[in-house]
């Protein structure tokens, strides 16, 4: 078989000849420099180099570069060397695909969690409501995966570490521990696409974290904070020297007006009335105004 029947000027002129016509009139080409060496041109003129070969009656074809970029001698090296792989058993495809990933393998172990998390929220910013959806991303990872896995190999984020960051918080703020477990999964699964880890996603919670972390108490709820019932007064007396204070409180000027005994009322009658709610209510608290 004819082998380097392609030259630079031949080439050339294949490029200006398809550029000359109207685009609608284009098409594309495929130049032949012998034993699967290939030079695709596309519509627009540009060209890149293939090795085309079959494999057990399936035609196939690995990229080599885009020309002139790489040039004709260094693409027949790279055919020559595709070549002498299929000589000993190798298909070219599968070994450039094992190539490709080791690269992005190699890639990864400079790519830390924070690196990722940080790309992840710029990509992800254009879907997301607000600037300020992107800062609370920032804020609860910062606080509190960053200090764990921050600067760690983004393939060698482990279940233990998920755990370390989540165990802390999970009983006493399951609600930030719970949009904390989801952001760290969301950027652990957007690493496994980019091709910088691999294998199952550690901060899953279905089949695995749930199995993980303790299950939650039930009735844990974060209340409010209270005002001692004694602390009222000065407490009212300072919000009415406010010349403008917030809308939301402006409603408790309505309490100015309560007698000594509407106040004891309400001190004895709220506790009670919590109480029958159920299990895991409080049993008093300073002053009540109504439960929640």
């Amino acid at each position: 078989m004819a082998i380097h029947k392609l030259n630079d000027v031949k080439i050339r002129a294949k490029i200006r000849e398809i550029e000359d016509l109207s685009y609608t009139s284009r098409k594309s080409a495929l130049l032949g420099d012998g034993q699967g060496l290939t030079l695709a041109i596309a519509k627009n003129g540009t060209a890149s180099w293939l090795f085309r070969y079959m494999d057990h009656g399936k035609a196939k074809s690995v990229g080599l570069g885009a020309y002139p970029g790489t040039s004709l001698k260094v693409a027949r090296e790279k055919a020559q060397s595709m070549r002498e792989a299929r000589s000993s058993g190798i298909d070219p495809a599968v070994a450039k695909r094992q190539e490709i990933r080791e690269q992005q393998l190699q890639q990864a172990k400079a790519k830390t969690f924070e690196t990722c998390a940080t790309e992840f929220i710029e990509f992800s910013k254009p879907a997301w409501k607000n600037a300020k959806h992107a800062q609370q991303w920032t804020n609860t990872l910062k606080q509190y995966a960053y200090p764990v896995i921050g600067q760690r190999a983004i393939g060698e984020v482990d279940s233990d570490q998920v755990v370390e960051i989540l165990m802390p918080i999970w009983q006493r703020k399951n609600e930030t521990a719970t949009r904390l477990r989801g952001r760290i999964e969301a950027v652990l699964d957007w690493a496994t696409v980019k091709g910088w880890r691999k294998g199952d996603n550690p901060a899953r919670f279905k089949g695995h974290m749930e199995y993980l972390l303790p299950k939650v108490r039930a009735g844990t709820k974060n209340h409010h904070a209270s005002l001692p019932y004694e602390e009222l007064p000065k407490f009212l007396t300072k919000l009415k020297a406010e010349t403008e204070p917030p809308r939301f409180l402006r409603r408790l000027f309505s309490l100015r007006g309560l007698s000594h005994e509407e106040v004891k009322q309400v001190l004895t009658r709220s506790p009670r009335a919590c109480s029958e709610i159920g299990a895991g209510a409080p049993g008093g608290v300073p002053i009540v105004v109504g439960c929640h």
